[in-house]
């Protein structure tokens, strides 16, 4: 082998191997991005068993349901949590009629409020007045 010949050769060599050495840097850096990613994603699945298992932590399981003595027993079980949530149904529905019956008062107050005025002023008689206060929701006597 010649001189020239030996010189592309170990040119050529040097070439190769800076090519893998770029190579091997190009692969460690995208095994790194990868490794990083499956921390990711076991992170996040994780968390999503860590929900599924807390969405399943207050099902009752056969065991339990082995244990209760009869049906008696479940359906009172059953009933307890109906009532807990009518209590909760309930107590909304009572918030709820004392609010509409405060702004009901409020509108009927408005009213009365304009009736007067319109009585004072002539517009509407006493007997309309004496009429509309015996009219409900809240029935007043007119004085």
């Amino acid at each position: 082998m010649d001189q020239e010949t030996r010189s592309e050769f170990a040119q050529t060599n040097r070439k190769i191997v800076q090519t893998n050495q770029k190579m091997d840097r190009e692969f460690a850096k995208t095994n790194q991005k990868i490794d990083k990613r499956f921390e990711q994603m076991d992170s996040k699945f994780e968390n999503l068993a860590k929900m599924i298992k807390a969405g399943f932590d207050n099902t009752a399981t056969k065991e339990d349901l082995k244990n209760y003595a009869t049906k008696k027993d479940l359906r009172i079980e059953i009933n307890k949590h109906k009532l807990e949530t009518q209590d909760f149904i309930s107590d909304k529905m009572a918030d709820f009629k004392s609010d509409m019956l405060m702004l009901t008062r409020k509108e009927d107050d408005k009213l009365f409020c304009l009736v007067d005025k319109l009585g004072k002023k002539k517009i509407i008689s006493r007997r309309d007045i004496a009429q509309l206060g015996k009219m409900k929701p809240f029935p007043r006597t007119v004085a």
